[in-house]
């Protein structure tokens, strides 16, 4: 959520509602692990794209993530408030500039 612009308190507010943390602690997790927010740009054969519904205070949101299947790393995690083909192009959009070839997208088949 920081790394997409949430400031560090309503990080701490969201993450508030299930578990007890604080903003500073959010900045020191985020900044051992930027690592994993970090799409470097390559070569990728094929890809997975999934999304779940996850409530956040309430409300319904959408996580979307893409997997190197090949080396399991995660390419990118997008929350958004829809479901619709805008927001799936938009987060493959974003993936798929990291991607110096056309990886071959592989998806579950859901609704």
């Amino acid at each position: 959520m920081y790394h997409y612009g949430l400031s560090l308190w309503k990080c701490e507010s969201v993450i508030s509602s299930f578990e007890p943390v604080c903003y500073e602690a959010i900045w020191k997790w985020y900044h051992k692990a930027d690592q994993l927010f970090t799409i470097e740009t390559g070569y990728h054969e094929v890809i997975a794209v999934d999304e779940t519904k996850v409530k956040i205070n309430g409300m319904l949101y959408i996580l979307w993530a893409v997997i190197d299947i090949e080396t399991w790393d995660i390419m990118g995690i997008w929350v958004s408030k829809g479901r619709a083909s805008l927001e799936a192009h938009s987060f493959l959009k974003h993936v798929l500039s990291k991607c110096k070839n056309k990886p071959k997208i592989l998806v579950d088949g859901g609704p």
